[in-house]
């Protein structure tokens, strides 16, 4: 998914937050994590609000609906 991509590869470059930290934010794996990052899953619609609301908006719920 390139929006939380951006995000969290801004984020460590700041070196703001780690993907481990940030996935420990949404309460899963950093598997998990890389899996959404990779297009391999895609999160339930309660966790892409929880990616919304820990990214201020800059991953939006809408950014995982298909094209």
């Amino acid at each position: 998914m390139k929006q939380l991509a951006e995000y969290l590869n801004a984020r460590k470059a700041a070196r703001i937050e780690t993907k481990k930290a940030f996935a420990a934010r949404l309460g899963v794996n950093e598997k998990y994590l890389s899996q959404l990052l990779s297009g391999f899953r895609s999160p339930s619609l309660p966790l892409a609000f929880k990616i919304e609301r820990a990214t201020d908006g800059a991953v939006p719920v809408s950014a995982w609906a298909p094209e």
